[in-house]
């Protein structure tokens, strides 16, 4: 190898570096323009596809079909077909058992590639969990999965069994499984988090706000846990939002949210976080703020949130 060849491989090297942490810092089109000037490497064409996969299932579909064709044993770039297929899946009629197979056939090939990762085993329970038996949804299968994970890394394992008994609708299960896990993680915000979330797709608003209380109250140590508390902090300001109860505490939480906040992936992004303020601002008879947050967020774009802004302004 040249040492040109050497110093070209070690330039894309950083690009593609510099293209991760665009991403996960929740910079997209940064990242995309780094991506655009590399060669069509697995890594960059799973990375691309991750990141149109939020914006266009058709082009991430592409993406990552090219990737799993240039690295047919590449267990990331199966992972991540999974996950476009089922996306696939969910937006087709005609086409939805023929997608909801491809993304069962590439979940079962990552975990057969890497037996050990855990994200690709909480996939393909997820999988499992969600589809339609007519897709090859199976919550029985998933509980293999499950059984998996607990040699691995039990906090995981309750995750997914959680949602296993979630899916189950087996509430007394449920809770005492909860239970379990916030005894043995309690100081942590992550159970607390996922009990309110539980809560606030149930409708039981006061029950959740106390659970998103109890996880900003925790002192997150590590990625995981901080990702659980931020969002915890914001659906504090979301669930006054759509319960109108407490607005003076969604407001103090989502403004503590906009200070402290990192850009980081997995983290609702700022201009949500602005949005539903607004809205606190709006319930609260405050409509000049309101309003003044409204206009800011018309520069931004995301066409699901200017349709909302539309909306509220009107009623302003």
């Amino acid at each position: 190898m040249t040492l040109i060849t050497l110093v070209f491989c070690g330039l894309a090297q950083a690009s593609l570096e510099e293209a991760k942490v665009a991403y996960e810092q929740n910079d997209s089109e940064q990242a995309l323009i780094l991506l655009e000037k590399l060669e069509p490497s697995v890594e960059a064409l799973v990375l691309q596809a991750r990141i149109w996969l939020d914006r266009d299932l058709d082009e991430a579909e592409e993406l990552i079909d090219a990737a799993v064709e240039q690295a047919p044993n590449h267990a990331g770039a199966h992972y991540v077909r999974g996950m476009v297929m089922g996306n696939q899946a969910s937006n087709s009629f005609l086409s939805a058992i023929s997608y909801a197979g491809k993304s069962l056939d590439s979940f079962k090939k990552a975990v057969e590639l890497a037996p050990e990762d855990v994200a690709y085993r909480q996939g393909l329970a997820s999988f499992y969990l969600q589809a339609p038996g007519i897709a090859g949804g199976d919550p029985e299968l998933a509980l293999e999965q499950i059984e998996a994970l607990e040699k691995l890394d039990s906090k995981a394992a309750l995750e997914t069994r959680l949602n296993y008994l979630a899916a189950k609708e087996d509430e007394q299960g449920y809770g005492q499984q909860m239970q379990q896990a916030i005894a043995e993680y309690g100081d942590l915000p992550d159970f607390y988090f996922q009990a309110g979330m539980t809560l606030q797709r149930e409708e039981n608003f006061s029950g959740a706000m106390e659970y998103f209380r109890q996880a900003v109250a925790k002192t997150p140590s590590n990625d995981e846990s901080r990702l659980a508390w931020f969002n915890a902090l914001y659906q504090i300001g979301r669930t006054a939002v759509i319960s109108q109860e407490n607005v003076p505490e969604g407001i103090a939480a989502l403004q503590r949210f906009l200070n402290e906040t990192p850009a980081k992936r997995g983290i609702p992004e700022a201009h949500w976080a602005r949005f539903r303020l607004a809205n606190l601002y709006q319930l609260s008879n405050q409509d000049e703020q309101a309003k003044a947050i409204y206009l800011a967020l018309n520069q931004i774009e995301d066409d699901k949130l200017a349709s909302q802004v539309k909306k509220k302004l009107k009623k302003l």
